[in-house]
């Protein structure tokens, strides 16, 4: 038995497969190196309906481990700000913990609770308190004088390989040969909506095309606990949601 699977597609042939799919050519032969406008916008269009996939679903393949060492510069200190990684796109829900206390620090402060903390409580600790700022930092309030460790999982927006340096990733496609990581057929399909959506196009029947091959691959990857009112040999013929049937989270109690 033999296999011959596409999983990934580069820019050259995203930009190809658009193209062939609007009735604009067979194939194009340098996509990144085109001055057609034409050609032009449908290597944006890739570009563009990358960036939006990205945002769209926690990939199993984009996740990445992380942490950070928290700790006071010097006693007393009220702030220490430290930088996400450079490929940092979003937290994964539920993911941040801080590993030296053992305790989950799942959720960021909000805007009231730091400020009222910050001006009111200034001396209150409740394990690590933090929020994003800027979009690529975190900022921790009231930082223990012993390093913490805060570990989490997040997204990445590195979502390109270099065509030439498999080590570089990147966010934006510049090369024929670069990769996406994505699926390329969901890719293909958000990159005609954004063609079509360009250049004044109705883009109705390619949407409903796209959001049913975006439904179909959601999830794929994961697998989840499946709530059963099916018999089986050690139980009623039918079963209804009860104790020994209910989601793993607890959902309806």
């Amino acid at each position: 038995m033999s296999f011959q699977i596409t999983t990934q597609a580069t820019l050259g042939t995203l930009v190809s497969e658009v193209a062939k799919a609007v009735g604009f050519a067979v194939t194009v032969a340098d996509a990144a190196g085109s001055t057609d406008p034409a050609v032009a916008q449908m290597t944006t269009a890739v570009n563009d309906a990358a960036a939006d996939l990205v945002g769209q679903h926690d990939w199993p393949d984009l996740i990445t481990d992380s942490s950070l060492s928290v700790m006071a510069a010097v006693p007393g200190d009220a702030l220490v700000t430290l930088a996400l990684p450079a490929d940092f796109f979003k937290f994964v829900n539920q993911t941040q913990n801080d590993q030296t206390a053992r305790l989950p620090t799942r959720n960021p402060l909000t805007a009231g609770d730091w400020q009222s903390i910050k001006t009111l409580a200034p001396f209150v600790s409740f394990n690590l308190m933090w929020r994003v700022k800027g979009g690529n930092q975190v900022q921790f309030l009231n930082p223990p004088s012993t390093a913490h460790t805060f570990a989490f999982e997040y997204l990445s927006q590195a979502y390109v390989i270099d065509a030439d340096t498999p080590t570089l990733f990147k966010n934006v496609a510049t090369k024929n040969g670069d990769i996406f990581k994505f699926d390329p057929y969901l890719l293909r399909l958000l990159a005609v909506c954004h063609w079509r959506e360009t250049k004044g196009f109705d883009s109705t029947g390619p949407r409903m095309k796209y959001d049913a091959a975006y439904r179909a691959r959601f999830n794929r990857q994961e697998a989840g606990a499946v709530i059963s009112t099916r018999g089986s040999p050690m139980s009623p013929l039918f079963r209804p949601i009860d104790s020994a049937n209910i989601p793993e989270t607890g959902f309806g109690l």
